[in-house]
């Protein structure tokens, strides 16, 4: 099953694996609240909820969305699905994975994992996920983070399709490690650069 704003990709996994969607409802109301409803029993069974919390398919914000997900999670949960698993490919608060010197802010990154733990998730796969360290700020007797990689896939595809570099560059040094992953699998020269961020500034 989907959240509206995961619906697209949702709909291509389901027809890659000859599947069909859940019937669901997303309402939203005019206050800015919403509601997550599953038209379908899903009593001992598992479940996947998609949404895609990034881009620009819809005018709700990652917030918005990451909120609908909850509201999907906990409507499985209390409707006695067995195991129920967020496939949400980019995390929010992934950036926010520590606090980087200034004592007084939050780490999004736990409390989104803690919100999705509460709400009833056993799993949540990520797709190349900013920090592995994440996966630590779930409870293993919980739930836990499946970070899938694409660096082996990603190479492959970027061969077939003839594309052709000469270097292989990591926008700072956190991903480093990644870059070198693609650089031997492709034979590319690496480099890496000095990123500096103005937090006065958006983006």
């Amino acid at each position: 099953m989907t959240c509206e704003s995961g619906r697209k990709f949702a709909t291509a996994v389901a027809r890659e694996m000859k599947l069909d969607l859940l019937p669901t409802k997303e309402t939203w109301f005019a206050c800015g609240e919403g509601k997550f409803e599953i038209k379908a029993n899903v009593r001992g069974h598992d479940v996947y909820i998609f949404q895609s919390a990034a881009g620009n398919q819809d005018e709700k914000s990652i917030y918005d969305r990451f909120l609908m997900l909850l509201h999907g999670i906990e409507a499985a949960s209390l409707s006695d699905a067995q195991h129920i698993t967020a496939v949400l490919p980019y995390y929010p608060g992934a950036r926010q994975d520590k606090r980087k010197g200034r004592n007084r802010e939050g780490i999004s990154a736990g409390l989104f994992a803690r919100l999705m733990q509460s709400a009833g998730v056993n799993r949540v796969m990520n797709v190349e996920i900013h920090n592995d360290s994440i996966a630590g700020m779930f409870s293993p007797s919980v739930a836990h983070l499946e970070n899938v990689f694409l660096t082996k896939h990603f190479s492959e595809w970027i061969k077939n399709k003839g594309l052709k570099g000469d270097i292989a560059v990591s926008p700072d040094v956190g991903y480093l490690e990644k870059a070198r992953a693609f650089s031997e699998k492709l034979g590319l020269d690496l480099a890496a650069l000095s990123k500096e961020r103005d937090y006065s500034k958006v983006n």
